[in-house]
């Protein structure tokens, strides 16, 4: 058996911000990691932390980037326990996700889509919650009942697998034991 991290957040952009207001959601921004250190962590987001503009595929770090920014960002951190055939599948999917992160886009008009419930598909566009729900279904580790352009945080906070390992403040993450 594997684990894996799904970290969940409220950053504190503007974005974030914007996206609470519609979801009324203690967290807006989710990633996936496959390590307790949390040093990378799988998602779409900013490309340049100083640029809300910049979007798309993202490896992000706890202590760096919009996290750096934004110390004292809310978050939950839950671990999920899953199969080495689908540990092994989901480090592919990643990987092919890193190798192709020049043709993907953040996925804007779809958080529209979202609101709208219109179940509109674009190719190489993603924002957090669909790739993290899109790379863990086709992993086997989850299946939502929903295509994964239409899956939120929200969405996650009911796999009934996963189990808190942290909550609080980003830069006290380290000060507490999520293993």
């Amino acid at each position: 058996m594997k684990a894996v991290y799904i970290v969940m957040s409220q950053t504190g952009t503007w974005l974030s911000k914007m996206i609470k207001l519609y979801t009324k959601l203690s967290y807006n921004h989710i990633s996936l990691s496959l390590d307790e250190s949390l040093s990378t962590m799988y998602s779409f987001g900013r490309v340049n932390p100083i640029n809300p503009f910049s979007g798309g595929f993202v490896l992000e770090n706890i202590n760096e980037g919009v996290y750096k920014i934004f110390p004292e960002c809310r978050c939950i951190i839950y671990k999920l326990e899953i199969t080495d055939e689908q540990y092994n599948r989901l480090q592919q999917l990643l990987k092919d996700f890193e190798v192709n992160r020049h043709k993907l886009r953040y996925n804007f008009l779809g958080l529209l889509y979202v609101v709208l419930k219109l179940d509109k598909y674009r190719k190489n566009h993603y924002f957090c919650s669909q790739f993290v729900s899109e790379v863990m279904q086709k992993s086997g580790i989850v299946q939502f009942d929903k295509p994964s352009n239409l899956v939120t945080v929200k969405d996650f906070m009911k796999i009934s697998f996963m189990y808190p390992v942290f909550e609080g403040y980003t830069n006290q993450i380290f000060k507490s034991v999520i293993v």
